[in-house]
């Protein structure tokens, strides 16, 4: 089963990731950028965050077992509408639209609705397909 992290803030995203540097050299790491979640039933504050979630749960069966699954929580809807974001000022990772879905190596990305499409969602996590996400992530920008 893929390795699953949760981290809660910035830090420990960054520090999360210096330390599997060494790991991601040989497997694949996948991080989702998704909101907080605000209540007791794990339900975060964006709706697409919510659809998305479920998706991505059902399709990381079929993920490589030695993969690296993050899932980095952005913050409160407060904290990630402010233009002094960590995650939205990271140039490398350039968060712009929950949820968001990448992969680390090639920076294959899926962003709004297209992280709740099981089908593309699969093709992001298939490490034998080339596929251009741009466009995926430039169009259906339903996002929270």
């Amino acid at each position: 089963m893929v390795l699953l992290h949760n981290v809660k803030t910035y830090e420990e995203f960054i520090n999360l990731l210096e330390e599997l540097k060494v790991a991601a050299s040989e497997h694949s790491v996948y991080i989702y950028f998704t909101s907080s979640i605000t209540d007791t039933n794990d339900q975060s504050w964006c709706p697409s965050c919510n659809a998305a979630w479920s998706v991505i749960q059902k399709c990381l069966d079929h993920v490589n077992p030695q993969a690296i699954f993050i899932k980095a929580e952005v913050g409160s809807k407060e904290e990630w509408e402010s233009k002094n974001n960590p995650f939205k000022m990271n140039s490398r990772y350039k968060v712009k639209v929950l949820p968001t879905l990448l992969h680390w190596k090639s920076y294959q990305r899926l962003e709004g609705a297209y992280c709740a499409k099981p089908d593309i969602v699969e093709l992001l996590f298939d490490e034998s397909e080339a596929v251009n996400y741009t466009q995926l992530s430039m169009s259906e920008r339903q996002t929270c």
